[in-house]
This record gives C-alpha cells, sequence and structure tokens, in this order.
C-alpha cells in the first residue's frame, strides 16, 4: 500500500510525497518503457531495419527467445548456426540482443519485431544450388 503524506508548500499548495513499494515500481516501469517506445519509435524501428536488413536476420532475430539454441533456430530458419552464432554476438554489441536468462551462452531478443509494426516472412532460407563445372581436362 502507498503512504501518502501531505507537504504544505508556499502559497498554500500541498505537495504530496509517496512511498513506493514494489508493485509501485513496477507500475512506473511499464510507464516508463512505453512513453520511451512511444517517443523513439521510429528511431528504434529504423534501427532495427538497417541491423535486420534481411528476411534471415529478421526471421532468426525472432527465433532469439533466450531458450532456442543455434541448431534449433537453424532448423527453423535454414540458417547455419556458426552464421546464427555471429550475429548473436553483432546484436548483443548492437544492443537489441542480449544474454539469455534461461539458457548460458544463448542470446534473446530486447523486443520483438511485430512491436514496431515490421513483417517477418516465414520459410526457410533459401539455398541457391550451384552448378558443377567442368575443370579443364574434364568432361
Amino acid at each position: 500500500m502507498s503512504e501518502r503524506k501531505g507537504k504544505k508548500l508556499a502559497g498554500g499548495q500541498e505537495q504530496s510525497k509517496q512511498k513506493l513499494e514494489g508493485d509501485d515500481y513496477i507500475r512506473l516501469l511499464r510507464k516508463l518503457i512505453i512513453y520511451t517506445k512511444l517517443a523513439n519509435y521510429e528511431d528504434i524501428k529504423n534501427r532495427l531495419m538497417t541491423i535486420l536488413n534481411s528476411d534471415d536476420k529478421k526471421r532468426v532475430f525472432e527465433a532469439t527467445d533466450g531458450n532456442n539454441s543455434t541448431r534449433e533456430i537453424e532448423s527453423i530458419t535454414g540458417v547455419s548456426k556458426d552464421t546464427i552464432s555471429n550475429w548473436w554476438d553483432e546484436w548483443e554489441k548492437e544492443g537489441i540482443a542480449e544474454e539469455s536468462k534461461e539458457v548460458r551462452g544463448r542470446r534473446c531478443k530486447i523486443v520483438s519485431l511485430c512491436d514496431f509494426g515490421i513483417e517477418v516472412i516465414a520459410g526457410k532460407r533459401q539455398r541457391s544450388k550451384r552448378r558443377k563445372t567442368n575443370q579443364p581436362g574434364q568432361e
């Protein structure tokens, strides 16, 4: 419960003093997050679009939930686990992913792309099929 005490200021105005408790802090932090997101919406969206500049990166980012391993994300997206690991390191440096609180060594995205109206096209990476070319002297 919040405890309110009034304090007289010059001119007879009252200033209320609140004692914040756990739930109060959570509500306050949620409001702060909302206001920050609203104030910076376009900047955040543009930054995400710059960093996640391919459908593969967007799919991998969305699968980066703190629980999925690089192998699991590889099977979902078709992107190699080595590439995923490199992207995770890059995203952590960029501040859009962080170390997972659930599983050590994994990463977790800090926001969902749908929160910023960024479409993620489902599916797996389309690997190009390379044609074998004959080497000189081979037929």
